[in-house]
């Protein structure tokens, strides 16, 4: 049955590359050989009469655990380190090796023996005691660029040199190039000669050693006493293992050398569980660069939170938002803000997002923000706070509202002095950073005037809001100028909404047709002037703005005032500087140059009337005009002209009814900014309708809120009309003329006293 199963396990030998350990009386015998060679150890050692007490063939990953192999190989080594014998030979060996001979392979563990000849390739001198050691200098520099390496390394070292204690071991930490480090516990017992930072560990300098052989072959390795190439360090044991980060780089190594006497067998444990811990280390402090890098490069604050609420991180934007500099990581939310409503959420691990929440810090200025928290888990253990700059936000909302400034001074035509100097008034005002009044008529560019002066003042890289107050519904006005919240009035959206003085916030607001604007908005305007702070409808909060105002009108403020349409004192507020923007009329010699711009955009969209031109008696025609629509009417004319006409050149007769002037009668209602027939035509709109302005609205086909600025304009009211069915126009109506029911609805309105 012995012959049989020895023959099988030659056989198995022949088919495989395995290693064949023979623990028996005699020698030990450890070799990496192709199958045959072990099946022939094998006859051999049965020969000799050798009592086989246990063959461990390492064949294949499933034949024997890890855990039993690295049991073996421990075992075998420390029977090595302990067999004189064995020391004996191996010394002779290494004789051999330095006469040029042959050496034993069966004597010599694998590592050893390549080690051996590559150090004899490189014409290490086994007798020399010189270490090589770089400059104090370049040593100073090459700590500097391993301070990591140095930081993760130390406290792992630390610890196991506590564990070793005062065993006369040396141990050392070396980088990738094999130049020492660092020393962490210097015994002169552990070494046959000090070993100091900047030394050189390289086996093509030293030879056989553990720091040098566990760098070149990028494993643990262990020397043992008579193992290293050079003859100073017979009497010493050295064990080494490597250390990689994450990509499988090497990026040094470790060492624990002591004398043969007193090295102990659990050491070589320890240097390679604490060569991976290192590893380890390292991986996990790419694993947290990498996710630093990655909040660092996010767009929105992120506070990271500990089960205790304590800032673990906090990346710059956050820092921004809240607006501080020093910093943050292990302090607690609680005592960092003070109270709102959503910290108690945080501290119980409630999560919540997109809150709008106004966030104050002691010794700090408040910020507003949107504030999201999300728990790491169930049990409200720590959790991360997302917290976006809400001026940034009303920035992004800005322009995908499509409010934007595109034009500047560049982009005004006029070469008339009168324009000039009006462009000139601008260019001065845009400089300094108060509030613009601009007056002038429809169509004459106001809005134009605007965005040149914001694309002119330092607030050019922040919002440019539009808002047109005579278009505004009545009862919308403050709602989109002042913003509101959820649940303020029926109909109000989910979440509320944000007004557009926040929209504009540290940018420019252009406040158009502000004479429109009714009066209890324009209070609620002046106190946002006043104390730059806005109220949203329905909010209990007032959230501070910086907002630069230009205000546009083609009324007359101060007669408004005088009849008490418009607030004295917001006049004064926006009556910063005044720009007045001239007509048309008075400066007609732009006329020619206004056609030009208009007739080269019409062929950019149109090209097949890139050819057409104005003749000289055209444009004198058209100069003949008073333009009560300005530059707008303008442009109207010219796109009308260009349409219609049969010819490249257009005429004068191809203007039409535009080329015979007006009747002056005509042209002082044309100058008139209101017109007269205006007044008379709701006079008697207003009068069939009894007052109702929604009847009114109907029958002329426009907005309610049109035809009350069109009322207000003219100062009348519609509740004059609802009693009388007339206006109350001295010399138009007397009691006389009254029907009786007509005349009872008055004096209840009048009081019975009168």
């Amino acid at each position: 049955m012995e012959n049989g199963r020895v023959t099988a396990l030659e056989r198995f030998a022949l088919e495989n590359i395995c290693t064949v350990r023979t623990l028996c009386s005699g020698p030990q015998v450890s070799c990496l050989k192709p199958s045959l060679c072990a099946a022939s150890k094998l006859r051999r050692h049965r020969r000799r009469g050798g009592v086989a007490a246990s063959v461990s063939l390492r064949l294949t990953p499933g034949a024997f655990s890890k855990r039993k192999c690295s049991a073996e190989r421990q075992m075998n080594m420390e029977h090595l380190r302990n067999n004189p014998d064995y020391h004996r030979r191996l010394l002779a060996e290494w004789r051999k090796l330095l006469r040029g001979e042959m050496v034993d392979p069966r004597i010599v563990r694998e590592p050893i023996y390549s080690s051996w000849i590559r150090s004899r390739g490189w014409k290490v001198d086994p007798e020399q005691e010189l270490v090589h050691s770089i400059p104090q200098e370049e040593l100073d520099l090459l700590l500097e660029e391993e301070s990591q390496l140095l930081d993760i390394t130390t406290p792992v070292m630390m610890q196991l040199v506590d564990i070793l204690g005062k065993t006369g071991n040396s141990l050392v930490l070396a980088n990738a190039r094999g130049i020492v480090l660092k020393v962490f516990n210097s015994d002169e017992r552990a070494r046959p000669r000090p070993v100091k930072p900047g030394d050189f560990k390289r086996e093509a300098l030293l030879g056989t050693a553990g720091l040098s052989t566990a760098l070149q072959i990028r494993e643990p390795v262990e020397v043992v006493a008579e193992e290293h190439y050079r003859r100073m360090w017979h009497n010493h044991t050295c064990v080494a293992a490597p250390i990689f980060d994450s990509r499988g780089g090497m990026l040094g190594a470790i060492s624990v050398t002591s004398n043969r006497e007193a090295f102990h067998h659990h050491t070589v444990p320890f240097i390679r569980m604490t060569a991976k811990h290192i590893s380890e280390q390292f991986r996990l402090h790419e694993l947290l660069a990498e996710q630093k890098a990655l909040i660092e490069m996010m767009d929105d604050g992120i506070i990271m939170l500990d089960c205790d609420g304590g800032i673990t991180t906090i990346n710059s934007r956050a820092s921004l938002v809240l607006g501080v500099d020093a910093p943050l990581a292990g302090k607690s939310v609680r005592s960092l803000f003070l109270p709102f409503p959503q910290l108690r959420l945080i501290e119980q691990g409630q999560a919540f997002y997109n809150e709008e929440v106004t966030i104050q810090m002691p010794e700090h200025a408040s910020c507003s923000c949107i504030l999201s928290f999300i728990p790491k888990d169930a049990d409200g253990g720590g959790g991360v706070l997302i917290l976006r700059d809400i001026s940034r936000m009303r920035e992004y909302a800005s322009r995908v509202s499509g409010s934007k400034a595109s034009f500047t001074f560049r982009n005004i035509i006029g070469q008339s002095s009168v324009m000039q100097n009006a462009v000139g008034q601008a260019r001065r005002i845009a400089r300094h950073d108060m509030g613009v009044l601009i007056l002038g008529e429809s169509g004459t560019g106001k809005e134009l005037f605007a965005q040149a002066i914001h694309n002119a003042s330092l607030r050019r890289e922040q919002p440019f809001v539009i808002v047109n107050c005579g278009a505004l519904p009545r009862d919308l006005v403050q709602s989109e100028l002042f913003g509101y919240t959820e649940g303020a009035f029926t109909g109000a959206s989910k979440g509320g909404r944000i007004g557009k003085f926040e929209l504009a916030d540290r940018g420019t607001i252009f406040l158009d047709e502000i004479g429109e604007m009714p009066m209890d908005a324009q209070i609620n305007l002046l106190r946002l002037i006043q104390n730059q702070e806005v109220m949203r409808i329905g909010d209990k909060m007032a959230r501070p703005v910086n907002v630069r105002i230009i205000a546009a009108t083609n009324r007359d403020l101060h007669e408004a005032v005088r009849q008490k349409q418009f607030r004295e004192d917001l006049l004064y507020r926006l009556n910063g500087f005044t720009l007045r923007v001239p007509p048309l009329r008075e400066r007609l010699e732009d006329i020619e140059e206004l056609i030009n711009f208009f007739l080269s955009r019409i062929s950019s969209r149109s090209p097949e009337f890139r050819s057409r031109v104005f003749s000289s008696s055209a444009v004198e025609a058209l100069k003949r005009r008073p333009w009560p629509g300005n530059v707008r009417e303008l442009e109207n004319v010219v796109e009308r002209a260009v349409y219609m006409s049969a010819g490249r050149i257009i005429q004068e007769e191809d203007l039409g009814e535009l080329a015979v002037p007006p009747s002056e009668s005509a042209r002082e209602e044309a100058l008139s900014p209101l017109g007269r027939s205006e007044r008379s035509r709701l006079e008697a709109l207003l009068t069939r309708c009894r007052g109702n302005v929604r009847e009114a609205a109907r029958e002329l086909g426009c907005s309610q809120s049109f035809l009350y600025a069109k009322i207000a304009r003219h100062g009348m009211k519609a509740r004059d009309f609802r009693i009388l069915g007339a206006p109350a126009r001295e010399g138009t109506r007397t009691l006389n003329d009254l029907s009786p029911a007509q005349i009872e609805r008055l004096f209840m309105l009048l009081g019975e006293d009168t």
